[in-house]
């Protein structure tokens, strides 16, 4: 693809590499975390007062949106990672 030069972002002929990068930052997303984890807890306290929490398929459903809210550690990490200066694509040992 040709582009003018002025609409270049990051270093010619280096694309994959500056999309691949961006993607390892795109992991700490910690306004998902935010608001994934109010919705849990609300959903969490709305089945036990109605009596769904015992229900399979509502069990299910916690279940998922416990995932959600539980990828925080890797959120977490991610932000450690970055405040250290280490790209958040490997193994910093």
């Amino acid at each position: 693809m040709r582009i003018h030069r002025s609409c270049l972002v990051g270093q010619k002929d280096r694309g994959w590499y500056q999309i691949a990068g961006q993607l390892d930052y795109d992991r700490s997303g910690i306004e998902r975390l935010l608001s994934n984890t109010r919705i849990f807890v609300d959903a969490r306290r709305y089945a036990k007062e109605v009596g769904l929490a015992s229900e399979p398929l509502w069990r299910d459903r916690i279940a998922g949106s416990r995932a959600v809210v539980d990828r925080r550690w890797l959120i977490y990490r991610v932000a450690w990672l970055l405040s250290r200066g280490i790209i958040p694509n490997r193994n910093p040992h």
